[in-house]
């Protein structure tokens, strides 16, 4: 890439099949998954995916668990005749629910940053289109 390229354009991506621009961090992941088996490969993406199901699952096991406090909130006679300390309790049900959401996303990053999610996705397709196969 031309200088006036890089710099008004920014550097393409690394990828597996572009490494050029990739770190040697980028590089030496993308060795070791390319040195790896089909069978390897399948497993580290299921590995990866149980992980996701887990992360997701304990999310989805405390937004219940908000939802149901919510719901509590709604029917209790106390707040229903005080708007203020509904509204209050209400507020904090809500950034517990953005913080949970939040904290999931970045499980969800790390996780898939641990795996070399994109390498491995892209490995995985090029063998599965006539790449490196093993």
């Amino acid at each position: 890439m031309s200088a006036w390229a890089i710099e008004h354009i920014g550097m393409p991506p690394c990828s597996v099949k572009r490494t050029e621009f990739c770190n040697d961090y980028e590089k030496q992941a993308i060795h070791e998954l390319q040195s790896k088996t089909k069978a390897e490969l399948e497993h580290a993406e299921r590995q990866m995916n149980k992980r996701l199901s887990m992360a997701q699952a304990e999310h989805d096991a405390v937004i219940a668990e908000v939802n149901t406090i919510y719901e509590n909130v709604q029917n209790d006679p106390k707040l229903a005749d005080n708007p203020a300390d509904f509204k209050e309790v209400q507020e904090e049900l809500n950034s517990i629910y953005e913080n949970v959401t939040k904290e999931l996303q970045e499980k969800f990053d790390f996780i898939r940053a641990e795996a070399n999610h994109n390498w491995l996705l892209q490995v995985v397709h090029e063998r599965s289109h006539g790449g490196k196969g093993h």
